[in-house]
Formats: structure tokens, C-alpha cells, sequence
């Protein structure tokens, strides 16, 4: 983000997974449906893409994200995080 590069876009995604389940952490927690085609190639449908402009944008849907993750107590840690997240940029 420091130099810009014409005709480049950087989009970030971000989703859970949570109980077999899939959630996208940048739009509420919508539900997701994972797809795999005949090569095994996965596509998550329904994921949101989020155009990035700078530093500043990216670290707040990483913290939008995070705070959007499930999150329960156990024995060990008091906020411990009850799912895998995936966050994509690209």
C-alpha cells in the first residue's frame, strides 16, 4: 500500500468455520455453503469480497473479523476461540 500499483485491486475476505459450518465474519455472520467441483476445487458461496485501499482498512476488517468470531470459556482460557478462521487476501 506504501507505492501504488495502477489497475491493482486488493480484496480481503474472511470467514469461519464453526461447528461444520461456515460463516462469513465480514457480513454479520451470514452462513456459507462450501461447493467442490469434479477437479476438487472448492468455491465458498455467498463469500463477500471487500475492496482494500490502504493499511488502515485492512487491520479494521481484520479486527471487524475477529470480533464477529464464536468464542466460548474452557478450562484453559477464558475467551477462547471455538472455531477455525480463514482470512484471504488477494
Amino acid at each position: 500500500f506504501g507505492r501504488r500499483c495502477e489497475g491493482v485491486e486488493v480484496v480481503a475476505s474472511f470467514f469461519e468455520i464453526y461447528g461444520g459450518k461456515l460463516f462469513d465474519l465480514l457480513s454479520e455472520r451470514k452462513p456459507l455453503v462450501k461447493r467442490e467441483d469434479g477437479n476438487n476445487n472448492v468455491c465458498i458461496r455467498g463469500l463477500t469480497e471487500h475492496l482494500i485501499s490502504s493499511e488502515g482498512e485492512l487491520m479494521d476488517a481484520i479486527a471487524r473479523g475477529l470480533d464477529a468470531r464464536s468464542t466460548a470459556a474452557t478450562h484453559a482460557n477464558v475467551d477462547s476461540s471455538r472455531s477455525h478462521a480463514v482470512l484471504q487476501i488477494c
